[in-house]
């Protein structure tokens, strides 16, 4: 086989290896957003389209409470996370607390099927605030992915 045979061959070969990666990814199925609300946060809210999109997750890093001195407090969450790659978007559901001051986010990534794109994540996390909305005084503990976030007193 001559040197230009070859090098089209190991291209092909690692092209074939890319997409085979990029259809794991596909296999995974975005989480759905009936059950709760994204209490302002648009810019990370389920958005319509996103069925046509392929979900996977987000590495949740860290996150700090924020409170702003109104009666009812006005908290947000920073919160610091890697997504899979560069390709993929921020999608975040927020289930409001309950009677037990629980309140869960959901945080997770869609991306375009057979988009090709780096296949690392980025080293540095990635920052975004989210809008807890208006809690009435009490004792709350956020959850992000099932990993206790932060705890705080409204």
């Amino acid at each position: 086989m001559s040197t230009i045979g070859k090098r089209l061959f190991f291209f092909g070969l690692l092209v074939a290896l890319l997409t085979s990666c990029a259809t794991a990814q596909a296999a995974t199925a975005a989480p759905s957003p009936t059950t709760a609300t994204s209490l302002g946060n648009d810019q990370f809210a389920p958005q319509p389209g996103d069925n046509a999109l392929v979900g996977d997750t987000v590495e949740f890093v860290s996150a700090g409470v924020i409170k702003a001195g109104s009666s009812p407090a006005q908290v947000e969450l920073n919160v610091a996370y890697r997504l899979p790659t560069p390709c993929h978007q921020l999608r975040v559901i927020i289930s409001p607390g309950g009677s037990n001051g629980r309140i869960n986010i959901k945080m997770y990534s869609l991306m375009k099927p057979n988009t090709p794109c780096a296949l690392m994540a980025l080293a540095t996390p990635m920052q975004a605030t989210l809008s807890l909305g208006s809690l009435p005084a009490g004792h709350y503990t956020v959850w992000v992915n099932d990993v206790k976030a932060a705890e705080f007193d409204a």
